[in-house]
Parts: structure tokens; sequence; C-alpha cells
């Protein structure tokens, strides 16, 4: 269990003090400090709260402190400061200033390093303000640290951040506070929905993690002059939304009623299921694709399809959500409207599956 207390300059960087309960202490960069400088404990109470952030209130960390064994001291309340603020449940939450910078700034591969250096977010991307109206531009090259799959998900929270003044200005204030040797940020206008994780100890949270779930930035406030609307997880965002209850095109059916695919259906749609991924290299990509059709167009459970087909239920659902994201089940679905318009040959079952389960 650890805290982070102060920043300083070392060799031309900044670093932070980690302190642990111990009393021991280590300097770490910035990047470390996505995993290092908070309490982690158990168990955690979880909240959600919908609103803006002007009325949560800076206080010392002393209290917090003390709710994970913490003896405070100057030294560990100094650089480090709490956000407070009371739920309508009469609950109080008490923030860190860096539960909050893990929860805006992401990636925090990428953003956290900028954060707190010169460049700031602009190393990352800019405004060109001589579109009309103002047009964001990140950095494609940054790419190549990224899951190709996930790119526009991960570069959403870059997008507020530029699109929002009041962000602008609170990246900003990271590096000032940090060169002044404290870990701290002048909080954003807008609207957010977050979902907090902490320990409770009567009316008090003390938050551990912050999630930020969605936020809006009004038209005062940005860049475009014209409210705009985040969605940052994916749970929560309909272009990336993956459920079981997500609504897909009907699955195309064979003329002889079933949806499984033809020889010749796998050999005109194999193409498009081509990836990287070893895992889906080890099972067989037609056998998978099966199953997750039949799962579609039955409205079986992955559990059900799972007894059926001898896949695990992981294997299926995270195959079915890759191929999702990443746009490969749009494809074959469309291929397949469109091969099945004329029909197709009989269906052979590959090795391993049960015919009569999908001939059912």
């Amino acid at each position: 269990m650890d805290w982070v207390t102060s920043a300083r300059q070392m060799g031309g960087q900044l670093h932070f003090s980690v302190v642990s309960q111990d009393g021991s202490a280590e300097h770490v960069q910035a990047g470390s400090l996505a995993s290092a400088g908070l309490p982690t404990a158990g168990p955690l109470e979880r909240v959600v709260y919908t609103g803006d952030l002007s009325t949560w209130v800076r206080s010392s960390s002393e209290q917090y402190l003390k709710a994970f064994g913490f003896s405070p001291t100057d030294q560990l309340t100094a650089g480090h400061p709490v956000y407070c603020h009371a739920l309508d449940d009469g609950t109080t939450v008490h923030v860190p200033a860096l539960a909050l910078i893990r929860a805006l700034f992401k990636p925090h591969r990428l953003v956290l390093p900028v954060v707190f250096s010169p460049g700031n977010i602009d190393v990352l991307g800019f405004v060109n303000y001589a579109s009309t109206p103002p047009v964001i531009v990140l950095s494609r090259e940054r790419e190549k640290y990224l899951d190709r799959r996930e790119v526009e998900s991960r570069y959403e929270p870059l997008r507020w951040l530029h699109s929002s003044r009041s962000a602008r200005d609170c990246c900003q204030s990271v590096f000032m506070n940090a060169l002044s040797g404290r870990l701290d940020l002048a909080l954003p206008l807008g609207q957010f929905r977050l979902v907090m994780h902490g320990r409770r100890v009567g009316h008090d949270l003390f938050v551990t993690k912050v999630t930020m779930i969605a936020a809006s930035v009004e038209a005062e406030d940005s860049v475009t002059g014209a409210g705009l609307a985040y969605v940052f997880h994916r749970k929560f965002n309909a272009r990336h939304k993956v459920t079981t209850l997500s609504p897909f095109p009907s699955i195309p059916s064979r003329a002889v009623g079933t949806v499984t695919l033809s020889c010749t259906e796998w050999v005109d749609i194999e193409p498009l299921l081509n990836g990287n991924s070893r895992k889906e290299r080890a099972h067989s990509r037609r056998a998978l694709l099966d199953v997750i059709l039949h799962k579609l167009s039955s409205g079986s459970s992955w559990k059900a399809m799972s007894q059926a087909s001898g896949f695990s239920q992981t294997n299926l659902s995270t195959t079915f959500r890759r191929w999702q994201r990443d746009g490969r089940l749009d494809q074959v679905l469309e291929r397949l409207k469109h091969v099945r318009e004329g029909g197709g040959l009989e269906y052979i079952p590959p090795k391993g599956l049960d015919s009569a389960f999908f001939a059912s």
C-alpha cells in the first residue's frame, strides 16, 4: 500500500516520491503513476456520480490516509490533495488528485508521460483552426503502440482533452503543479459520469479508483463553438457496444433452413476472417463461426453453445467480440446475405461438431 507525496526534477525529468506504509520510499517516473501511488485494498464499494465538478472541494489528505492505516505527516499530506463531494444519499466521497488524473488522462501509456512535460498533450495532436469549425487532428504515428482494433475507442479521451478549453487547462495545470512539487490539477468544466470504487467508513467513501464513462463539453468551453458529448467506456458506447443483446441484422439462412456454412460458402468467407491472433489459429475458424451464427440466430446462451460444440464459453464469447469489434463479423454477414441469394451446397459439418445439434 503506497501514496505519492510530491514531485521533483531529477536529471531533467519529473520524478515522483512514493511512500509505502512501512515508511520506505522510492522515486518513479510519470508513466508509473498508472499503477503506483494510491492505496489498493478490498473489499471496495462502488458508487456512480453524474454531474459537474464545480462543487468538489480540495482538502487535506489527512482523513484519507488515516482510513488506509497511514500516520499522516506534513510530508505525506502537503503535496497530494484529496477532493471531497457529498452525494445525494449522504455519502461523502474522498477522491485523491491522482485518482482523477488516472481517470482523465488515458490511455495512460501515451498520455501520462506527456502531461508531465512542457509539450503536454500537443505532442499527441492539435486543433486545426484553419478549418470551420475547428478540427481535432491526432498524431496517427502513435497508433503503432495500440491494438489496431482499439485505436478509435482508445483515442476518444484525447479528442475530449483537445476539444475542451478547460480540459486543456487541466492538462497544463498538472504540469505546472508538478514543477512546484505538487501532484494536483485544475478540475475541468462540463458534465461527467464517473464510476468510483473505494473503502467505506461510515458515511465516507475513500476512493481508490475512478473510471470516466462519459463527458460533455458545453458550447462556451468547446473549441468548435458547439456542444460535444463523448462516451469513453465501450460498454456504454453504441458505436462499440458488444453484448448478446446488441442489435444484429437477421442471420441469412441457406435454402435448407440452416444458418451453418456450406463448403462453397466457407471457401468464399474464410479470407474475411484472417487475423493475427494465435488463439484463433489454434481452433477451427469455420467451426467457431458456425457456433456463433447458430447462437445469434437461435438466441441460445453461450453456455448452451459451449456444451453443444465443445468450445469453452470464454473462447466463444471472446472470438465473437473480437470479430464484431474489428468489423469481420459484419463483413461475413454481408457476404453470406449476398452468397445465399442463390442458395448453397449441402452442409458438411467440420470434424468434432455435433451435426445433429446444428440441424435442429
